[in-house]
């Protein structure tokens, strides 16, 4: 109905992984918990990534390097 795909990110692969298909899903909005933000932060490579969501509470230490 609304064209979403999901489009899981098994960051227990690596950080090549996640960088991977978040470069080749094209993918603009990402919904995240809190203590897999990290993952996110040391992609070198983010793709399209307009948009994250987060689905709990961040915790201070999790999101410190966003500055």
């Amino acid at each position: 109905m609304y064209r979403n795909t999901m489009v899981p990110l098994y960051d227990s692969h690596g950080p090549e992984n996640v960088e991977y298909v978040l470069k080749h899903t094209n993918l603009e909005t990402l919904f995240i918990v809190s203590d897999k933000v990290k993952t996110i932060i040391n992609c070198k490579e983010i793709g399209n990534l307009k948009n994250v969501v987060m689905l709990d509470d961040a915790k201070e230490e999790d999101t410190a390097s966003l500055g």
